[in-house]
């Protein structure tokens, strides 16, 4: 029977965990790590979350005033919030609203209709209090409604518009 060298198992279990810990923090780097631009962001807009429709590239940008008035009606709702874009997709009758939450560590959402479940939610290292998790439950909520005013008639125009 061999004799153990506890030396040699203990070196040999650390070499395992380094190799472990090299690729963790690389993982680590690339998500938690990215450099914070500072500059000012109001007019840039966030990435989608999820996927957004294809319409062979006849999406609408809605125009400034009616994503005046959707930012208002969210901000009474949540009251950081702030809607970068709405982009509406007349030959699939789709519709893809982004958006941050500033006092949520910018964290992103995304509305997207005729979804059912077309509500998401992205952020990195937030914590989970119970104000915030209020706030992400008004932001399901405002979905619900959001996907109301686009079946009861704005699709509609958008689509007239379009002449689909």
């Amino acid at each position: 029977m061999e004799q153990l060298n506890e030396y040699d198992e203990t070196k040999r279990t650390l070499d395992i965990i380094r190799g472990f810990r090299g690729k963790l923090i690389k993982e680590a780097d690339s998500v938690f790590d990215k450099p914070k631009d500072d500059s000012d962001d109001t007019n840039q807009e966030t990435e989608p979350i999820g996927d957004e429709p294809q319409d062979g590239g006849d999406a609408i940008k809605v125009d400034e005033a009616e994503l005046r008035e959707e930012n208002e009606k969210l901000s009474s709702i949540v009251s950081s919030s702030k809607i970068t874009a709405i982009t509406v997709y007349p030959k699939t009758g789709s519709v893809v609203m982004v958006g941050t939450i500033t006092n949520m560590n910018d964290a992103q959402f995304q509305f997207t209709y005729p979804e059912t479940d077309g509500c998401f939610f992205t952020s990195n290292s937030m914590r989970l209090t119970k104000e915030n998790a209020k706030e992400i439950n008004q932001l399901q909520g405002h979905y619900k409604n959001w996907c109301d005013e686009w079946a009861k008639g704005k699709m509609t125009d958008y689509q007239n518009k379009a002449n689909v």
